[in-house]
């Protein structure tokens, strides 16, 4: 059934994850879970097993439309712009190439030259994702945003960092030795 439910989605003309990762604000920016693009990761080692069956059967236009939806699953898992959806995105892609490798060295395998060579390049495109973690630091610190138009005090900064800090550490537990007892 999850092939079935890949192979559908492959063909869907656009991926709309929905989350929306523009409008987070704050500590949201980064407390923000991807659990399907994690899950994904699990998904396209299952979709390379099913290739690699199908290799090994001779089932060799099976494998290529297998690993078609392998590919589409890695670009559409690379699509949201953040920097982790596109190096998950990249390593599903990779899983996919390492069975386009064994489907490549099969005896009798068809001629894949132009199926290749029609892959989007790049398949991956990080560029969005760097853009938008390069906003990360102002969308989780607004106050970063008018710190040259803005006249602060040296403890109204320091008092701002704090706050800040101690947000942060909140969402992983501290920031290393000493935890959050540090003032």
């Amino acid at each position: 059934a999850m092939f079935a439910e890949l192979e559908k989605a492959a063909y869907r003309e656009q991926c709309d994850w929905d989350w929306r990762l523009r409008d987070l604000k704050g500590m949201n920016v980064i407390a923000y879970r991807l659990s399907e693009i994690q899950d994904s990761r699990e998904v396209a080692r299952m979709l390379a097993l099913k290739v690699r069956l199908e290799v090994r059967e001779g089932r060799y236009s099976d494998a290529v439309r297998s690993l078609c939806i392998g590919y589409k699953l890695a670009k559409d898992v690379a699509k949201p712009p953040t920097l982790i959806n596109s190096l998950v995105g990249i390593a599903i892609a990779n899983i996919m190439n390492e069975q386009l490798l064994a489907l490549i060295d099969a005896p009798g395998s068809p001629n894949l030259y132009w199926a290749i060579a029609d892959l989007p390049h790049p398949l991956i495109d990080m560029r969005e994702a760097f853009r938008h973690e390069g906003a990360v630091p102002a969308l989780m610190f607004p106050f970063l945003r008018d710190d040259e138009t803005t006249q602060r005090t040296p403890d109204e900064w320091k008092a701002l960092l704090m706050r800040s800090f101690r947000e942060v550490e909140a969402l992983g537990g501290g920031f290393g030795p000493g935890g959050s007892d540090r003032t």
